[in-house]
């Protein structure tokens, strides 16, 4: 590759925002093991988040929580069809899940490590991949929110029409 063509991507990838990351560590080595904070866990796969009171299921919608693992295929589904299963599982279990909010999610982010930016304690099937968000993108109907789990990047900008996977949530 010639030297002009090299420094010029070099130069887009710094400006995208990829050389920022460069000295953070994965979370999956900066996080001890069993260290999930002030949340608290329970044998049946929820993370309570103190300061919200939001419950958290923490394994990715389509997985199971058994004998402190996640088990089976995360889903990946469209933005409509995510929150059609949220609705599904609701009427199925009795409790009122939902898809969180980009704001929710931003909780979720540790700004000392990515690759993943979540806690892989508390969520330990976090897939690198933008996740749905409940959000509906303000640009455009066939638009929506996500957040890629990388770096904890939030946008609304979306073809509501991808495939991702997502998380489900209970309010207090």
């Amino acid at each position: 590759m010639p030297a002009f063509r090299l420094s010029l991507v070099l130069l887009l990838l710094m400006l995208s925002g990829c050389e920022r990351h460069r000295d953070r560590p994965a979370c999956t080595d900066a996080i001890p093991a069993g260290h999930v904070g002030p949340w608290t866990i329970d044998d049946r796969g929820l993370a309570r988040d103190p300061s919200t009171g939001l419950r958290w299921f923490r394994c990715n919608a389509g997985e199971r929580f058994t004998q402190g693992a996640c088990t089976g295929t995360a889903l990946k589904l469209d933005h409509a069809d995510a929150h059609g299963y949220a609705l599904e599982f609701s009427a199925a279990s009795g409790r009122p899940w939902r898809l969180p909010t980009l704001h929710e999610m931003s909780r979720l982010t540790q700004t000392q490590c990515h690759n993943p930016a979540i806690n892989p304690q508390l969520f330990p099937s976090v897939l690198i991949e933008k996740y749905w968000a409940s959000d509906k993108s303000p640009y455009s109907a066939w638009l929506a929110c996500s957040m890629y789990t990388f770096n904890g990047y939030r946008h609304c900008r979306d073809l509501a029409t991808d495939k991702r996977p997502f998380w489900l949530v209970l309010d207090q």
